[in-house]
Order: C-alpha cells, then sequence, then structure tokens
C-alpha cells in the first residue's frame, strides 16, 4: 500500500524554532527531538518540543542539507527532499516506510530562505488515525 507523505512547509526549515516568546535565536531540530506538530502549518514557523516521555505528536529521523544550484526549483528542492525523508526511514525506525504504520511530514527551505542561504530539511515521523491525524503518544517511535 503506498501512502502519500503529509507535508509541513517552512520558510526556515532548519532553523523551526522552540516554541515562545524568547529574545534567543531559534534552536534548530535535531535528531530524536519530540514535537507537538497540530496548527504549525496554521501558526508559522514554530514547533514545539517537549520531552519524549511526555505525550507528543512526531519524532525527527533526519536531518540535512538539499544540494542544487544557486538558483531555487522549489519542485527539485521538494521532490530530493521526499526521497531522502523516505530513504533515511528505515535507518531510524527499523523498517521500511512502505510497510510502516508510521508517517512522515518533512520541510524544506522556500525562495526567500534559499537566497538567504537556507538549505536545511527536516524529516518527522509520526502515528496517523484512520484519517492520517498525528496522534498522541509517550516514548520514541522504537516502540512502534
Amino acid at each position: 500500500m503506498r501512502r502519500t507523505a503529509v507535508i509541513l512547509v517552512s520558510g526556515l526549515a532548519a532553523s523551526l524554532a522552540l516554541a515562545g516568546c524568547s529574545q534567543d535565536p531559534p534552536v534548530p531540530l535535531v535528531l530524536g527531538d519530540c514535537l507537538i506538530i497540530s496548527g504549525v502549518g496554521e501558526s508559522g514557523d514554530s514547533v514545539p518540543t517537549v520531552a519524549c516521555d511526555e505525550a507528543h505528536e512526531a519524532e525527527v529521523y533526519a536531518t540535512f542539507d538539499v544540494g542544487g544550484s544557486d538558483t531555487y526549483d522549489e519542485e527539485a528542492v521538494v521532490a530530493e527532499v521526499e526521497e531522502e525523508c523516505v530513504s533515511r526511514f528505515e535507518a531510524y525506525t527499523g523498517e521500511p516506510y512502505s510497510s510502516s504504520p508510521l508517517d512522515i511530514f518533512y520541510t524544506w527551505p522556500l525562495a526567500e530562505g534559499w537566497d538567504a542561504g537556507e538549505r536545511g530539511a527536516v524529516c518527522a515521523a509520526f502515528v496517523p488515525d484512520e484519517s492520517g491525524v498525528p496522534q498522541l503518544f509517550e516514548g520514541t517511535l522504537a516502540a512502534f
């Protein structure tokens, strides 16, 4: 069964930040971060992180820089990010994406970020319900 990845777009993919009002620079998401992703697409680039032993919706399983030219091509960037996120899924979860009960979302730099040198992408996995909505879970993805 082929599934469609849930995609979360971010203008600053590499620096999706901890939520809050701090004047400190954004803290980049890293491998193993546990996230609350509900409403992120509507609320901006901030993604709340929580301890993985608390209820959360997703877990970062890969971060990387997108290759490419100086000229931004969103279709090529998205294709590269999707391919890379799918290919890195099994190394983190122990199961191929195609047969896993988990689903993925990913971020990539938009044109404005690209022009400013942003190349970071983030891949995260979540447990979907029957309609694809992320469900809360505790612990790490290793349990699935």
